[in-house]
């Protein structure tokens, strides 16, 4: 298992990933990716599944993540437009541009990811796996993807296009916490149906920020006891210190 934690201002970053049992048999790499980047109180964050029937879908998840990156300092120095058709445009000619030479669609991945710029969450999603963003009763969840490339489901791949993703912006009410929870399908598929935004909201209103980590590792841990897949998860937990709520 890999697990990773980062404070920074009144966030809480956790991100990890776990090889499943399957390809640990099979000596496959782990086809997860997650990665994030921070700048202030600005971030990104972004979790990618290789499409298991790809030859080299773990480079290509590797590479969806890393192209959020770039994609993030852009927003930050003002040379890339903060609109989400313009962010997944350019992720799509980003990963294609990226990747080693050979066929596109040996690399196949999902992406799901969330850039925090100002006030506002721009989320994305293309595929299986969650997004769910939790505040003060409010939720916005990803929806269900639709299968339509090779069987599998929709992934970055050689006929992708923005019209492809799902996306959504969120405005903040930066006096209230929120949480951000990103998973693959790994993890996603073992939520019980209907019990999604639930658990995240668990997260925001009953998990301490410093039992986080422990937390998210155990949930992981119990998924592993029934779960062959790959298994990987980012949350970003918010919650602004000495301050009441504007509303």
């Amino acid at each position: 298992m890999i697990s990773d934690e980062r404070t920074f201002g009144d966030h809480v970053v956790v991100i990890i990933s776990d090889e499943g049992l399957s390809h640990r048999c099979s000596d496959i790499p782990n086809q997860d990716s997650v990665s994030y980047d921070i700048s202030g109180d600005d971030y990104v964050m972004a979790v990618s599944d290789g499409v298991g029937s790809c030859q080299k879908s773990d480079v290509g998840s590797k590479t969806a993540v890393e192209v959020t990156k770039t994609i993030f300092r852009r927003l930050e120095d003002g040379s890339l437009s903060c609109n989400l058709r313009t962010i997944v445009q350019t992720l799509i000619k980003e990963w294609m541009a990226s990747l080693p030479e050979g066929n596109v669609d040996e690399y196949c991945a999902t992406i799901k990811g969330v850039y925090k710029i100002g006030n506002s969450l721009f989320l994305f999603s293309l595929g299986d796996g969650l997004l769910i963003v939790t505040s003060n009763g409010l939720s916005v969840c990803s929806p269900d993807s639709n299968k339509n490339f090779s069987n599998q489901t929709l992934c970055l791949n050689s006929q992708v296009c923005e019209k492809d993703f799902w996306i959504s912006k969120f405005d903040l009410d930066t006096y209230v916490p929120y949480v951000v929870f990103l998973c693959t399908d790994g993890i996603a598929n073992s939520i019980k149906e209907g019990q999604e935004i639930n658990l995240v909201r668990e997260l925001e209103e009953k998990t301490d920020e410093k039992d986080l980590k422990y937390e998210l590792e155990d949930f992981v841990m119990d998924i592993s006891n029934y779960s062959m897949d790959d298994r990987t998860v980012g949350v970003v937990k918010y919650e602004r210190k000495n301050a009441k709520s504007i509303r």
